[in-house]
């Protein structure tokens, strides 16, 4: 039997970054793409919702090559919105709760839901959320972010960070810095991973330099 297959993908302000591969949102877009040709090669329905930092857009998922070209249409087109918009001034970014439970009202009971993201943000309110989802239908997180956030290196001197508008110069970062920054994004990471060990919703993970194939 066809199930409605929805693929959601972050496109807020921090998933256009990298130091190595592609942006982050590059990664979710490509990842997305292979998900969304394997569903529809299983004769499963394809949707696609993308949120942003002000905005969402969402297809509803419906069969064919059609609609998995529409699907990958939208991630095209908005990933080059949502890039330029993330070089404007920063404004009020979209809770990751707010998708989460909107995912919740629009999934139909025996959805297969797929979520991309760095999940940054996934405090208690999103935690809540990603909980109801699970109770109607069926899950799976991939979490994407890049090696830099995961573990900064020792730096023998300063070193700068840009974005082809703004540069940052980092110094003086030291071993109990580098050991606080990379227990914060682990332990974002060990939440997201804890409730879907204990909800039995799937979870992966891949950075910016991987081989998204691969590491589907």
């Amino acid at each position: 039997r066809e199930r409605p297959v929805l693929i959601c993908v972050d496109y807020r302000r921090a998933m256009f970054f990298a130091t190595r591969g592609v942006f982050k949102a590059v990664q979710a877009a490509r990842a997305a793409s292979l998900l969304a040709w394997h569903a529809q090669q299983n004769g499963d329905r394809v949707g696609t919702l993308v949120f942003a930092d002000q905005e969402h857009h969402e297809l509803p998922p419906r069969r064919g090559r059609t609609a998995t070209m529409q699907c990958l249409k939208l991630l095209v087109s908005q990933g080059a919105a949502q890039r330029a918009a993330s070089i404007a001034p920063a404004g009020a970014a979209r809770p990751l709760a707010d998708t989460l439970q909107r995912l919740a009202r629009v999934a139909k009971p025996g959805t297969l839901v797929l979520v991309l993201s760095d999940f940054r943000g996934f405090d208690a309110d999103a935690q809540a959320a990603l909980v109801q989802l699970g109770l109607h239908v069926d899950v799976g997180l991939i979490a994407i972010h890049d090696p830099l956030e995961a573990s900064f290196p020792e730096l023998n001197e300063s070193a700068s960070l840009a974005d082809g508008e703004r540069s940052l110069r980092l110094s003086g970062i030291g071993r109990a810095q580098r050991d606080s920054y990379a227990a914060q994004f682990g332990a974002r990471i060990a939440a997201v991973r804890q409730v879907c060990r204990e909800r039995r919703m799937l979870f992966t993970s891949m950075d910016t330099a991987a081989d998204p194939a691969a590491a589907l």
